[in-house]
């Protein structure tokens, strides 16, 4: 298969740069760095040559056809500058990654350009005259960085920012925002295809019994999904029970015919644990035969309002039955430890992509190992089938509709039969955004070059 890219006339980089196909030549090198696994995606493994016949102009040939070819410079390899980070790249590629240019020296091709950047307080952008889809409307946009969602609401109410991203802010307090604020208004996107889920660690888990299969489903059974979803995200979410997400063509069909469900059923799960050598004695408790409690720590990061809140629902859930839970949150200074975010004893709960976008990251090939210094991030339970990557390869090259939907049918089987993770509900894109703020798209701010403010 082959695909190709023409680059619009007048194309720059944010110093004047002329961007060209020699970029995404160099991107293209860079990204299949075996030397560079932060970097890894499955679609890389997809393609034979990439080459430049013309400074606007790039063709890449792939070993296969392959369903996402033309994400290739969208999603996964965003371009990157030749002229900044080529050096860089050539002398140290132990210290390509660390390069100022990923932060504060940042030079793209987007509407806007960075102004200033103060670590942990703001950060301020300013337009980019010469961006090739004409100069935007607004002359200069300050992201201010508010960890706190109770800051984040005073902020709002008080007219001090006119949008909301990122994750701190959602369920019922967004909802009493949107209620309280008459200066704006809520938009929430139900088409991202994400999750929020357990991930079970499954290399040298502490405790083992983590990966038991009867234990995993039994630990889904006695999870109240409906009961955290219309307490915590009510009106903007729903409990996910399939790895396909809801709403699409067929969904229903391939649910019909391959999900398992998991529903709440706290007697059923103390039985189910009962089946693998589990009492519950006078004191409620689950324990072995040697009379040690059942139990495992459970970790989120902070910063997220929602997932700190369902991080102690399910471990309330957990004790319900008898198990002894140790909930944790990450700090954030230690949330980019990777070898400790990838070695962590039981679980994590995490957002992750999931369905169409989210396949590639369970592949056994993007598991987060020394050897690849724990900078491969995709496969966060470090769960290996071969029966799974071979359904994923196969999905991932498959053209015809019909025959791409039965595989699918058959990775959505496998997960939720096999549970690899305990999914708990879907995600969705939650803004709020105020009245003088003219242009923005219910699905996120990727136009941020059409935005326009009133007075």
């Amino acid at each position: 298969m082959e695909t190709t890219w023409k680059i619009r006339n007048g194309a720059e980089w944010h110093d004047g740069t002329p961007f060209t196909s020699a970029d995404l030549v160099f991107v293209a090198q860079v990204v299949r760095d075996k030397d560079l696994p932060i970097f890894s995606n499955v679609m890389y493994e997809f393609i034979d040559t990439v080459e430049a016949p013309d400074p606007l102009t790039l063709t890449i040939k792939w070993k296969s056809t392959y369903i996402d070819a033309d994400t290739m410079f969208g999603v996964s390899a965003v371009p990157f500058a030749r002229h900044r980070l080529e050096k860089p790249y050539v002398e140290n590629k132990e210290t390509f990654i660390d390069d100022p240019y990923w932060s504060f020296e940042y030079v793209g091709t987007g509407p806007f350009t960075i102004k200033t950047w103060e670590r942990g307080s703001h950060m301020v952008v300013r337009v980019n005259n010469r961006y090739v889809l004409g100069r935007p409307k607004v002359d200069e946009v300050e992201v201010r960085f508010i960890e706190d969602a109770n800051a984040t609401q005073a902020n709002l109410l008080a007219g001090a920012v006119d949008m909301t991203l990122g994750r701190n802010l959602s369920g019922p307090q967004a909802l009493e925002i949107s209620n309280r604020w008459s200066d704006g208004r809520m938009y929430v996107n139900y088409d991202g295809a994400n999750q929020i889920a357990l991930y079970i660690q499954h290399i040298n888990p502490n405790p083992p019994i983590v990966t038991d299969l009867t234990f995993k489903r039994a630990a889904l059974h006695a999870i109240d999904r409906q009961a955290m979803v219309d307490a915590l995200v009510t009106r903007q979410s729903e409990v996910a029970h399939s790895w396909l997400r809801p709403g699409q063509p067929a969904y229903q069909e391939i649910e019909a015919r391959n999900l398992v469900k998991y529903e709440y059923d706290p007697r059923r799960a103390i039985q189910m644990l009962e089946t693998i050598g589990y009492t519950r004695g006078a004191d409620r408790a689950l324990r072995d035969s040697s009379g040690r409690q059942l139990g495992h720590e459970v970790r989120t990061t902070g910063g997220d309002d929602l997932r700190e809140k369902m991080l102690f629902t399910i471990a309330d859930d957990w004790q319900q039955i008898g198990m002894a839970i140790s909930p944790y949150v990450i700090p954030r200074q230690q949330a980019d430890d990777l070898e400790y975010r990838a070695t962590y004893p039981a679980m994590e709960l995490v957002r992750q992509g999931l369905d169409h976008t989210g396949s590639r990251n369970i592949h056994s090939r993007n598991t987060p190992l020394a050897e690849n210094s724990y900078r491969v991030t995709g496969n966060r339970s470090r769960y290996h089938s071969p029966e799974l990557d071979s359904l994923i390869d196969r999905y991932l090259i498959t053209i015809p509709l019909p025959e791409r939907r039965e595989t699918m049918g058959q990775i959505v089987r496998h997960v939720s039969d096999n549970l690899p993770f305990l999914m708990m509900l879907y995600t969705s894109g939650v803004y709020l955004v105020s009245n003088r703020l003219q242009n923005f798209k219910a699905d996120g701010p990727w136009n941020a070059h059409e935005w326009d403010v009133t007075t």
